[in-house]
């Protein structure tokens, strides 16, 4: 038999044998906080000046048609794969952070689970195929002369990064829909009660702590790449096509050309009337 090791707690708290060197993690600590807890703030400041440039200033001309330029270079197909793909993804992960009871009460039969967690794998694997797929194109636009700003290129990777580190926390560490329940909701939520407390995303996977970096850095830099002009463009579609149909919607006696007509009548007598008394 072999004899006993005698074990003992460190100073971080961690208990090791006896003649077994500590681990270095001595900058941990400092990584955590900056990546964990500033790192969020950060991008919160920068996604709020973003918006407030957007709606305070008028876009040009050059930049819509620059996001439609980009967009002509992705099929119709691909992008609505993307599209789609990406929508349930993000859908997936907001249910996930924002009703994490939920999620763990639908969890607990085990073939709701594997059926969540089956489709949130198909959607990662058909958004990595369209990604690429667009990537591709964009670099074929690329060579045949349009032009692309650090930001685009950043934001792409990091985009892909994100994917890529989503699909191993799901191939690697099963379940995630549940754990994460657990420890990044926790998290999330105490990062919008102003209180942020890492330690259990911290102590998570390589794999998942990188996933949740590369969001926040991510949210931080798409605002200023073309994919923002896109947006904010099909945001003023949407609106556009939501005021016409408000405006369809109204009474006749409300719409602004009635209600001008009934007006005017009145703003000439009182000015004839006016004119009489002077």
């Amino acid at each position: 038999m072999l004899p006993p090791v005698e074990a003992r707690v460190d100073r971080a708290g961690g208990v090791r044998a006896e003649g077994v060197p500590a681990t270095q993690c001595g900058d941990r600590p400092v990584t955590d906080s900056f990546l964990f807890i500033v790192s969020p703030y950060l991008t919160a400041a920068a996604v709020s000046g973003c918006i407030a440039r957007y709606a305070f200033t008028t876009r040009r001309d050059g930049d819509d048609a620059a996001a439609a330029r980009g967009a002509d270079a992705i099929s119709r197909p691909v992008r609505a794969a993307w599209r789609w793909a990406i929508g349930f993804v993000a859908a997936g992960h907001l249910l996930a952070l924002g009703f994490p009871e939920s999620v763990l009460r639908w969890n607990q039969q085990p073939l709701r689970l594997l059926a969540l967690e089956t489709a949130g794998l198909v959607s990662a694997i058909a958004a990595l195929a369209a990604l690429i797929a667009m990537a591709v194109r964009r670099v074929r636009a690329a060579d045949a002369g349009a032009v692309h700003s650090p930001f685009d290129v950043i934001a792409w990777t990091l985009l892909l990064i994100e994917i890529v580190s989503g699909l191993a926390v799901a191939l690697f560490y099963r379940w995630g829909s549940s754990w994460s329940a657990v420890t990044i909701a926790p998290y999330v939520q105490s990062l919008f009660r102003l209180d942020p407390d890492a330690v259990l995303i911290a102590r998570l996977p390589l794999a998942a702590r990188l996933h949740v970096f590369c969001a926040f850095a991510l949210f931080a830099v798409v605002p200023y790449s073309r994919a923002a002009h896109a947006l904010m463009a099909s945001i003023d579609r949407a609106a556009s096509r939501l005021a016409g149909r408000a405006s369809n919607a109204a009474p006749s006696w409300c719409a602004p050309d009635a209600l001008r007509a009934r007006v005017q009548p009145l703003r000439v007598r009182l000015i004839r009337d006016e004119g009489e008394e002077n």
